[in-house]
């Protein structure tokens, strides 16, 4: 094979392998934000808490941004996001992210994800659906992989689904039989 070819192989397969990685990087976080709480409702504590708060903040470079807005305002850095993560306001959550658009530029990306999230805020127990696009930058570190180097939200709307207490019931809790 000519090393055009060769190259222009190795070329395509590391952006659908950078694709890939992003996508997998994304679908960790999801899972570990939505892992601070029980299944049927409830903040994890002690070691439970702790694992899934590192696991979020793996996503992140060591020296990432976050632009919140109403959700924790701008933090720099694993440390502080760590400290937002675990005081997050929320009594369950279950984020949804779809609709990607990445653009791969060698060892870093850009990109963009649609989010579907229901929550249940801790402060009155209301049932909430959020929706909306978030602005996401990455690269890829030799020794952690790709890594979310910032976020911030493009547009954010939420809609209260209910007040009654309880109204988000768990179904079947991973785990259990019924």
């Amino acid at each position: 094979m000519n090393d055009a070819i060769r190259n222009g192989l190795e070329s395509r397969l590391a952006y659908l392998e950078a694709i890939q990685d992003i996508q997998a990087l994304r679908q960790r976080y999801a899972l570990a934000a939505d892992a601070k709480y029980h299944a049927r409702g409830g903040r994890h504590e002690g070691a439970t808490l702790d694992a899934a708060v590192n696991a979020q903040v793996s996503c992140f470079a060591p020296d990432a941004l976050w632009h919140g807005g109403p959700f924790g305002g701008n933090i720099q850095g694993r440390e502080a996001l760590r400290g937002f993560f675990r005081v997050s306001p929320w009594h369950f959550t279950a984020h949804h992210y779809s609709n990607v658009d990445l653009r791969i530029h060698g060892q870093s990306a850009e990109g963009s994800w649609r989010l579907v999230e229901i929550g249940v805020r801790e402060s009155d127990e209301a049932t909430v659906l959020i929706t909306g696009r978030t602005a996401e930058t990455y690269r890829k570190d030799a020794a952690e992989g790709w890594l979310i180097s910032s976020f911030a939200f493009e547009h954010l709307h939420s809609v209260e689904l209910s007040r009654e207490a309880g109204a988000l019931r768990c179904l079947i809790p991973a785990g259990e039989q019924t």
